[in-house]
C-alpha cells in the first residue's frame, strides 16, 4: 500500500477519537481542545497525502475513494457530535449536521448509480468542492474553539452555500455520464423500419 493511502487510513482512524472527544466537549474543556487538536492533525493529514501522491505520482484507486471517504466520515461524524444536546447550548445547530449528511448520502448514492448503470464512475475533484471542505474545516475549527459566533455563523454560511454549488455541480456531472452511456446504447442499437 502506497504511503498517501496509509495516511489517509489514519486519518480514518482518528475518527473515533475526534468523536469521543467532540461528545464530551462540554463536559470537560480540555477534551475539547483535544478534539480540536485531532481535527487539526487530521485536517494536516489530508493536506500531506494529497501533496504526497500529487508530488510523487503515487495516485490511485483506492486514494480517489478512500480521501473523500475520510472527508465525509470526518466532518459529519464531527458536526452529529457537535449538534447532540449533550450540554447547554450546543457548539452546532442540528439542521446543519443533517444538511451536511444528506448532502454527503445524495452524492454518495449518486456515485452509486452511476457506478450501477454505466459500469464505472469518474470522480473528480472540483474546486468548489475543495472549497467546500475548506469551509467545513473553517466551521469545525471555529465551533470547536469557541470563536465568536459571527465567525461561527460566517463559517455555516460559506459551509452550506459552497454545499449547494457541489450538489449542483456533481448532479450535473452524473446525469452527464449517465446520458453519455444511454446515447452509447442509442448508437449501438440497430434501426427497424416499421412494418
Amino acid at each position: 500500500m502506497i504511503t498517501p493511502n496509509r495516511i489517509t487510513l489514519l486519518r480514518i482512524a482518528l475518527v473515533p477519537a475526534l468523536a469521543a472527544c467532540a461528545v464530551q466537549a462540554g463536559e470537560a474543556p480540555r477534551l475539547r481542545w483535544a478534539a480540536l487538536g485531532i481535527l487539526l492533525v487530521s485536517l494536516a493529514s489530508d493536506v500531506l497525502d494529497g501533496w504526497w501522491a500529487r508530488r510523487r505520482n503515487l495516485t490511485s484507486r483506492l486514494g480517489a475513494v478512500l480521501d473523500p471517504l475520510a472527508d465525509k466520515l470526518l466532518f459529519s461524524t464531527l458536526f452529529v457530535c457537535l449538534a447532540l444536546p449533550l450540554w447547554p447550548g450546543r457548539l452546532l445547530a442540528p439542521w446543519v449536521a443533517v444538511l451536511t449528511i444528506g448532502r454527503d448520502l445524495y452524492i454518495s448514492l449518486g456515485i452509486l448509480v452511476v457506478y450501477m448503470v454505466t459500469g464505472g464512475v469518474q470522480v473528480r475533484p472540483t474546486r468548489s468542492g475543495k472549497a467546500a471542505t475548506a469551509a467545513f474545516a473553517a466551521l469545525g475549527i471555529s465551533a470547536l474553539a469557541g470563536l465568536p459566533a459571527p465567525v461561527t455563523l460566517a463559517a455555516t454560511g460559506a459551509a452550506l452555500a459552497l454545499s449547494a454549488v457541489t450538489w449542483i455541480q456533481y448532479t450535473a456531472e452524473g446525469m452527464r455520464q449517465l446520458s453519455s452511456i444511454a446515447s452509447d446504447q442509442d448508437r449501438e442499437l440497430p434501426m427497424r423500419s416499421p412494418r
